[in-house]
């Protein structure tokens, strides 16, 4: 948009007053940046007066550029006056004649414009938008036209941008919530395995894209989700011919009926015409009405309470079909015709309610009943598809208790509302339980709430688990939480669990594995604040099940991404058993390319637990906060206060497990490129645990990694520990019986790199036989500037028996690219002790010098 703002002078030499002050605004939006022009008298600026020019921020938002705002001054001067005309001729003396005629004006002087120009991301002056202002005489320079009252190029004497800055992070974002801690914990651990393998630890993986404007990732010990959402007002509509039930009523069926009938067929409720009637005469139900002599179409549906309304078989083997234009009230009972024992022989089920109308309303006494039922107790399917959908009711697909060797599995409930859901009844599609000394119990079903273009809303409780089995657990269901467009929330009970299996002596079957949990939006917040498990049953004497899956997704596949916020116990551990299952995973990610900050949070959280079962790895934390797309760099932050353990397993008959990884990033890729305008930051301040095990038998595991890192800032306060395990000797010749220690790192790509928490790396000792002392890890500070407080403590292992030797002392690193690194901290980079001979010191560099090689402190 082009703006001119400039006086026009009729007289000649003179300069009409003007005050004009422009309010600048960008991408439609107000903004702060003023421009104002007051006109001058004659002086040094401008000997023929002209326009002083005001430009700056109004930091007080009181409409009006004060003195102390102004951050550049420009002057716009007027012409010179022209030459004045000649003199008249002198009178003849004596009486004084006639005044000679006033002589010609002179030429007008010439007016100072001022173009506005809004800018828009992306503009190669302004990249995230602003105003670009063009000043200069209305002169013809250039080639333009004088005095037409249009800055043209050629006219334009200076250029100024005001440009909108980029967003600033507060750190103050990043501190925790005021309150209480709290006591939610991930627990990904892997199973303990009573006579065979034990599981691995999980994954737990917090982070995005947050966009070029940037966002946070954080994981707080205090703090709260409000995942509520209060119960929209609605009434209900019924159409023109409604039905309501006056008792427990089944819908018939008119088999050879393809289309309504023009005669009274004489019966008094409503009912299908023939499966072989065209669509969608054969989809709605229809009645008999005396008043208008004609069949008519049932426009909507209540089922007062107490009652049952099953509705027959319209769509062959496939269930029933049913469509309503207008709302369904059920207060009662809706179910369909269950299997008809008749057909058993040849393997029919029904298998589904596919129920369509405008809105559906379920009170809190309704129920629609898809259970599984002899002589086929699998639970069925129903798909609810409407408008909007307010349920408080039950809806049911439980499989069946089974006392023979059949598995009877969950059904499938799927909840469509265009507008919006909002349920807050429960969802019931377990598995089925299995008594049977040879039977193993069914599997957990699915559960869908969707809406395309509102929000869905879930406050019951939703239960997918897999049934107990005497020989084996069935496996956990999967659930669907999906909006499109509007918000998510959940604030119940989430159940995928695999389920257990018994204590079977022969041919025995595993526990469940865990289910399949997931939330998804594409351009709305999602907000979780209810207890979810999906980890695995355990497994008897046979596997346990291996832990199931919990993802929170915020993508902008059509629009920008909101934000995350979680609260609440989180389960997808392996089942202990025989044999340990391995821990699932837990992924909580935001993805978006757009300039709408997006946010993810956890809160109230004591514990992450990726510990493994015996001889098994640690799990692995990823809190990562990645570098947007694109040139203009804004990352924000990735904090972490809680506590993590990712230990590898301890054992009594193998080797002790690796410890696991845990990082916490913020853009700290060096490739990036382009403007980087800041905001990426990297903090830990929770304790960290990822010690290899020990192993009474076999050498002790290693340790872990742990690393801190980001663009600006990277920075550990918490206790870090990635020590070896312990063990009694050597497993092959040559090798340490010790586990060796892990590694820490923390580095900032361009600015301050700081260490302030104690830091234990040492190496594996040798419990009590021969055998040698494992080496320290490693601990590196690198940035910009690197600075250490911390007690670093990197000692080898001391050797066992008459033959071992001692580990070697860890090494320290403390780099600086542009300045001295600092270090108040102490390190302990002792050496291990043996028999046979000692482990060296450790190495301490500070800038690139090697303090010393036997550097003690």
């Amino acid at each position: 948009m082009l703006h001119t703002l400039g006086p026009r002078f009729p007289f000649p030499g003179v300069v009409t007053l003007l005050s004009l002050t422009a309010l600048v605004g960008c991408n439609g939006d107000p903004a702060n940046q003023l421009v104002a022009l007051d006109p001058i008298e004659p002086g040094d600026d401008c000997p023929n007066g002209g326009f002083e020019i005001l430009i700056g921020i109004d930091e007080n938002e009181n409409g009006t550029l004060d003195s102390d705002e102004v951050s550049s001054t420009e002057y716009l001067c007027n012409g010179e006056d022209g030459e004045p005309g000649a003199d008249g001729d002198d009178g003849a003396d004596g009486a004084d004649g006639a005044d000679g005629a006033d002589g010609a004006d002179g030429a007008d002087g010439t007016a100072a414009l001022v173009n506005v120009t809004d800018l828009d991301r992306g503009d190669e002056d302004c990249p995230r938008a602003g105003v670009r202002i063009d000043v200069g005489l209305d002169n013809g320079d250039g080639g333009g036209t004088a005095g037409d009252g249009i800055l043209q190029e050629g006219e334009i004497d200076d250029t100024e941008f005001v440009c909108d800055s980029a967003p600033s992070f507060d750190i103050s974002e990043l501190d925790p919530p005021a309150g209480s801690e709290g006591t939610a914990v991930i627990d990904l651990s892997g199973g303990v395995g009573s006579a065979g393998p034990s599981g691995n630890g999980g994954l737990l993986q917090i982070g995005g894209s947050p966009g070029l404007d940037g966002g946070h990732v954080k994981a707080f010990t205090t703090g709260s989700v409000d995942a509520s959402l209060p119960a929209p007002s609605w009434s209900t509509y019924l159409g023109t011919h409604p039905w309501e039930a006056t008792d427990n009523t089944t819908i018939m069926i008119m088999v050879a009926a393809t289309e309504p009938p023009d005669e009274d067929p004489g019966i008094d409720v409503p009912f299908f015409l023939g499966s072989s009637a065209p669509s969608p005469w054969r989809d709605h139900l229809y009645m008999w009405d005396d008043t208008e002599g004609a069949s008519v179409e049932v426009t909507g549906l209540y089922v007062p309470p107490n009652f049952t309304v099953t509705f027959g078989r319209n769509r062959g083997d496939a269930g029933t079909e049913v469509h309503f234009d207008q709302d369904v009230l059920n207060e009662g009972t809706i179910t369909i015709f269950k299997p008809n024992p008749a057909r058993a022989a040849n393997g029919v089920e029904i298998m589904a309610l596919d129920l369509h109308c405008a809105t559906y309303h379920g009170d809190s006494s309704s129920k629609i009943d898809l259970d599984g039922a002899a002589p086929f107790r699998n639970g069925y399917k129903l798909i609810l598809d409407a408008d909007s959908v307010h349920n408080q009711g039950t809806f049911t697909a439980v499989g069946l208790e089974s006392t023979t060797v059949s598995i009877y599995t969950g059904g499938r409930v799927f909840v469509y509302g265009t507008y919006g859901v909002h349920n807050t009844g429960s969802i019931d599609v377990h598995g089925g339980g299995n008594i049977h000394a040879d039977g193993t119990g069914g599997g957990g079903g699915e559960s869908v709430l969707s809406s395309e273009r509102g929000s869905v809303y879930n406050g019951g409780v939703i239960d997918a688990r897999g049934g107990k089995g005497e020989r084996g657990g069935g496996s956990g269901g999967s659930v669907l939480l999906d909006a499109k467009r509007g918000d998510l929330r959940n604030s119940s009970t989430i159940h995928a669990a695999g389920g257990d299996a018994g204590q079977c002596d022969t041919s025995c079957l595993n526990g469940g594995d865990g289910g399949v949990v997931e939330f998804h939006t594409d351009g709305a917040d999602l907000f979780n604040s209810g207890d979810i498990d999906a980890n695995g049953g355990h497994g008897g004497s046979s596997f346990g099940g291996e832990g199931g899956t919990i993802h929170f997704w915020s993508r902008d596949d059509a629009a920008p991404a909101g934000s995350i916020a979680i609260s609440g116990d989180l389960d997808a551990f392996g089942g202990p058993g025989g044999s340990g299952g391995s821990g699932g995973e837990v992924r909580a990610w935001v993805e978006t390319q757009g300039y709408t900050p997006a946010e993810i949070a956890f809160y109230g959280y004591d514990k992450f637990l990726l510990n493994a079962g015996p001889s098994r790895r640690g799990g692995e934390v990823s809190i990562e906060n990645d570098c947007p797309d694109g040139d203009h760099l804004v990352a924000g932050g990735a904090v972490n206060f809680v506590d993590i353990s990712a230990s590898g397993g301890t054992s009594s008959g193998g080797p002790g497990g690796t410890g696991g990884d845990v990082s916490i990033l913020a853009c700290d890729r060096t490739d990036a490129g382009g403007q980087h305008w800041g905001g990426s930051m990297a903090l830990n301040a929770g304790s960290v645990v990822l010690t290899g095990g020990d192993s009474s038998t076999h050498g002790g595991g290693s340790g872990g990694t742990f690393a801190v890192s980001a663009w600006d800032w990277a920075e550990n306060r918490g206790t870090v520990e990635v020590s070896g395990g312990q063990g009694p000797h050597a497993m092959i010749a040559g090798y340490p019986a010790g586990g060796s220690g892990g590694l820490v790192h923390i580095l900032s790509t361009t600015g301050t790199a700081t260490n302030s928490g104690a830091v234990t790396g040492v190496g594996g000792l040798v419990a009590d036989s021969d055998g040698d002392g494992a080496d320290a890890g490693q601990f590196w500070v690198q940035g910009g500037l690197a600075d250490n407080s911390g007690v670093i403590t990197l000692s080898g292992g001391d050797g066992g028996g008459t033959e071992g030797f001692g580990g070697s002392g860890g090494d320290v690193d403390l780099f600086s690219l542009d300045g001295t690194s600092t270090n108040t901290g102490t390190f302990d980079i002792g050496f291990g002790e043996g028999e046979t001979g000692n482990g060296s010191y450790g190495t301490v560099f500070i800038d690139g010098s090697n303090e010393t090689s036997d550097w003690v402190p």
